[in-house]
């Protein structure tokens, strides 16, 4: 029954048939070897044989077989067992095992395995690769026992933690010893396995050298971190958009440029809100472009602050695109010309009024000299000398001028350099008072210094330039016949110096402007006053660089004050 149940056959369709009928044996030659020791030997054992079942499928059997005598008859008596799914499972084994061994041959990690102590069990051969080691030089180690002590003893904690969870997956990263003494950083990775009764039995897994990754990535972060402070220290506004638009990432000189508090009042904002209306069409449209084209340069725009203000920026910005190379948005530079526009501005203006200043004594210079020289023989010798005075006159005013911008030059070229000396102020205000006097008779001009003043040291020259600008606005902004006073006073280590008028006085707003760049009283009273605004910025540098201060005071219709002091000592650089 065993039989007709092994082969698929019925009895009626065996008994009384030669096997060579039912092509039985896979190879018959091999059979033929089997029957001939068989009759020789009288009996065989234990041979394997592949055969044909009825169904077509190979198996193999263990045949053993004898000779034996049946009544008058000699009998062959056989005996096969069923080996195929024996054959099918040592062959999948070896199968298994050459792939594991061609696993732990060809892959850079090492395969281990430990007990629930965490004692090697088995360790691949490419345990020499990663760490020097032999496998049997570590068969009965700990993976601890080749960690530095401190890694070592907290790698054990965490391990006899997991043991006793049983946890279904390990993952560690670990720092293990060379056997040359270099430190290796180690991924582990393990699962548990388990004893036939369901006990855990250890861990099974491999490690893998991560040390040059590690490096890779702590060269990346602080490569990110530098770019990072990079970002937020520049002085530059810097602002990243999604293709949207939306701000996704900014500086901290793009929260001072908006006049936000922090970052999370602009985030997630749109671009194009930040910016004034009037700029947001030609905005948009450089967007589009830069996600077209892939960059805009030095586009100028004004942007919102938060107070409702407004702020000039010149702008360039460049496509950042994703892994695949598609657009992923925008980053852009902003730098604040708010100032620069300003000083252009004034510039423009300053250009304006100098050129004015300089042509028109440069006009009545030159009309008075060339009048005397075409006109000579028919003037008198009053009006030859008037023309003359005239001439000079202008010519003083333009010298004064140009003496005021190479000052401003000086100190914008930080090239302000001064000669001082022991100087006594009674001397110097006197001498720029009778300059004075020249350019206007119509004026009363009184000094006031009490005695025995002592000198300061100052540059000469530049006091006179002082008194001299301070003493033509009086000039300019008193009426005719009105008093200007020259005076001063010791204050501490200072010499303070004042000169008054009995002009229109000056408004507040135009006091807190006054020793600006280029800046002139809007009194609509003033109209055709010349002047180029230079002489009290003038001043302030000049007594600014004698370690001074200037200062005014001043009420609407009653005059004006203007004070500097002087340091007794020579305190100058």
């Amino acid at each position: 029954e065993s039989l007709l149940h092994m082969t698929g056959y019925c009895r009626e369709e065996l008994i009384g048939r030669k096997r060579g009928e039912l092509g039985f044996w896979v190879n018959p030659e091999n059979h033929a070897r089997i029957v001939q020791v068989l009759h020789d030997q009288g009996q065989i054992r234990d041979r394997e044989e592949e055969f044909h079942i009825k169904s077509g499928e190979i198996r193999t059997a263990l045949t053993s077989a004898e000779i034996v005598q049946i009544g008058d008859e000699l009998c062959a008596l056989y005996i096969f067992n069923d080996i195929t799914e024996r054959k099918r499972a040592e062959e999948a084994l070896r199968e298994s095992e050459e792939r594991f061994r061609a696993l732990t041959e060809t892959t850079s990690d090492w395969i281990w395995e430990v007990n629930t102590d965490g004692v090697y069990t088995y360790a691949s051969p490419k345990v020499k690769d990663l760490l020097g080691y032999e496998p049997k030089e570590i068969t009965g180690k700990t993976p601890f026992d080749l960690m530095p002590p401190e890694e070592g003893k907290h790698i054990a904690e965490e391990f006899q933690v997991i043991v006793g969870s049983q946890s279904s997956f390990l993952r560690l990263e670990n720092i293990n010893l060379h056997k040359d003494g270099r430190l290796i950083v180690v991924e582990t990775s393990g699962e548990p396995f388990f004893d036939a009764n369901g006990r855990l039995g250890g861990y099974r897994g491999i490690d893998r050298d991560i040390t040059e990754r590690k490096r890779a990535e702590e060269a990346l972060r602080e490569k990110e971190e530098k770019l990072r402070a990079t970002f937020e220290t520049m002085s530059d506004a810097i602002a990243v958009t999604d293709v949207s638009g939306n701000l996704v990432d900014i500086n901290e000189a793009t929260v001072r440029l908006h006049g936000y508090r922090q970052k999370e009042d602009l985030i997630g904002r749109n671009a194009l809100d930040l910016i004034v209306e009037r700029d947001r069409a030609k905005a948009a449209e450089d967007i589009g472009k830069a996600l077209g084209e892939g960059s805009i340069t030095l586009a100028e725009y004004a942007l919102l602050t938060e107070d409702g203000g407004e702020v000039e920026v010149e702008a360039s910005a460049a496509l950042l695109r994703d892994g695949s190379g598609n657009p992923a948005g925008l980053i852009a530079v902003m730098r604040d010309i708010t100032e620069r526009k300003k000083v252009d501005q004034l510039k423009d203006e300053f250009i304006g009024l100098v050129s004015h200043e300089l042509r028109t004594p440069l006009t009545v210079v030159m009309g008075a000299i060339n009048t005397v020289l075409s006109e000579q023989a028919y003037l008198s010798q009053e009006e030859t000398r008037q023309l003359l005075q005239d001439a000079a006159g202008e010519a003083e005013s333009l010298s004064h001028l140009l003496e005021n911008l190479l000052e401003l030059s000086r100190a914008q070229a930080d090239r302000l350099f001064l000669y001082t000396e022991p100087v006594h102020i009674e001397n110097v205000a006197q001498y720029a008072v009778e300059k004075t006097r020249q350019q206007s008779s119509a004026h009363r001009f009184v000094m006031d210094f009490p005695k025995g003043l002592p000198s300061v040291h100052a540059d000469q020259l530049r006091l006179e330039r002082i008194l001299y600008n301070l003493l033509e606005n009086a000039v300019k902004y008193s009426p005719q016949g009105g008093e200007i006073r020259v005076f001063a006073k010791l204050e501490g280590e200072y010499l303070v110096i004042g000169v008054s008028d009995q002009g229109i006085g000056i408004s507040p707003h135009d006091q807190a402007r006054l020793f600006g760049v280029f800046q002139r009283l809007e009194d609509s009273r003033l109209k055709g006053v010349k002047g180029a605004g230079l002489g009290l910025l003038v001043c302030r540098r000049l007594v600014e660089a004698h370690g001074g201060q200037i200062w005014v005071q001043s009420e609407p219709g009653l005059g004006s004050t203007f004070f500097f002091t002087v340091p007794l000592r020579d305190v100058a650089t």
